[in-house]
């Protein structure tokens, strides 16, 4: 018996199923209507005809926006290799052969992944309360850990004058 393959068992589902399946991968309407052969006009008269239609399509928007979502956390977290190129020629390990990678990791969206998840703390629009005051928390550590200073005297803080340290 000959095994079924995927476009296979996409082609066997109905119109508006394999539009949601597209859909649920691409996060595109556009790219859903043609992979699955639905006309613009048909997909609009399903959105203003089926509730069902509508929460499935809802649906698989936020599907693909939560594979989105995971690419990035992957992206950010664990980094994307890149090969070392000098003067434009991949450089070869000498043990293997192979070419050498560099793991690049990506603080854009880490920090587009942390506004997300903790906007009063990381949003540039939060409070700067809501982020801690740097100036407080300074002062918390410096009264917490450092010993008291002594003030210069009067006189090398007026002339410049260095303190000589007794013997």
């Amino acid at each position: 018996m000959a095994q079924r393959t995927v476009a296979d068992a996409v082609k066997s589902l109905s119109l508006s199923d394999r539009f949601l399946a597209t859909l649920s991968v691409t996060g595109n309407p556009s790219a859903a209507c043609r992979a699955s052969t639905m006309t613009r006009r048909q997909l609009n008269e399903l959105l203003e005809a089926d509730a069902e239609f509508v929460r499935c399509y809802h649906e698989a928007l936020e599907e693909a926006a939560d594979m989105l979502e995971a690419e990035a956390w992957r992206r950010a977290l664990e980094g994307v290799p890149h090969p070392i190129v000098n003067s434009g020629k991949p450089v070869l390990d000498p043990a293997t052969g192979g070419t050498l990678m560099v793991r690049r990791y990506s603080d854009t969206l880490l920090m587009m992944l942390l506004r997300g998840s903790k906007p009063d703390k990381f949003s540039l629009k939060a409070p700067v309360a809501a982020r801690e005051d740097p100036l407080l928390v300074l002062k918390e550590i410096s009264t917490d850990d450092d010993p008291p200073r002594r003030e210069p005297s009067a006189r090398t803080a007026r002339d410049g004058a260095a303190s000589k340290p007794q013997a």
